[in-house]
């Protein structure tokens, strides 16, 4: 019988542990800088899909191509998202969004395979599918807290509401990351915490960057 061996496969980013030359990086400018972006990192480079056969992309006439991008990635944690919600089906999108990343992986290096990738190439890292199932706390929010981000970017003031909606600064919106783009002096951000597991004493530790206090 044939056998066959995959030797340093290229599955996951540019080869297992590695960041793709081709995948965006942050910081984001929106909201000054502060919000993380990428949100979370998933699957992306050289992936057998399906191919529709008189698709524009990729040789005519196949039924699976093997494709990188975003096109890839996107799908693994939309198909993430739906196992999650099918075990948490009252857990709101925020809620399955912050399982994801509060339970990633950042043991990555950027793509010359030896740098230390850092938040700005992976920002909660790379998507852990049975870390999510049990991650204790999550970053929660909803339609309100949405709307009130797009009126502190000075894009709204109704948002989608019938009445002006609350103001939320974009340092403060309950995203499971924290970003301040302009630093000077002292700045204060918040956030709040949803206990979806069992009761539990939770003790807060940070590692602050260099040069913050």
């Amino acid at each position: 019988s044939a056998t066959a061996q995959i030797i340093g496969g290229h599955a996951v980013f540019g080869g297992g542990n590695t960041m793709a030359d081709f995948s965006s990086r942050g910081p984001s400018i929106a909201g000054g800088g502060d919000i993380i972006k990428p949100d979370i990192t998933a699957p992306g480079v050289n992936i057998l899909a399906g191919n529709t056969p008189t698709a524009f992309l990729g040789a005519p006439g196949q039924l699976f191509q093997s494709i990188s991008g975003t096109s890839m990635s996107s799908p693994h944690m939309a198909g993430l998202a739906a196992l999650l919600i099918q075990k948490y089906p009252t857990w709101s999108p925020a809620a399955i969004k912050s399982a994801y990343m509060t339970s990633a992986r950042q043991n990555l290096t950027k793509e010359d395979v030896a740098t230390p990738a850092d938040p700005f190439d992976f920002g909660a890292g790379h998507a852990v599918p049975n870390g999510a199932a049990s991650p204790g706390l999550v970053y929660d929010l909803g339609f309100d807290d949405y709307r009130g981000f797009l009126r502190g970017q000075g894009l709204c003031t109704l948002c989608f509401g019938t009445t002006p909606a609350t103001t939320v600064a974009a340092p403060n919106l309950n995203l499971p990351s924290f970003a301040v783009g302009s630093l000077a002096g002292t700045r204060t951000v918040t956030r709040k915490l949803t206990n979806v597991g069992a009761a539990a004493t939770y003790n807060v530790a940070v590692n602050a960057p260099s040069g913050v206090s």
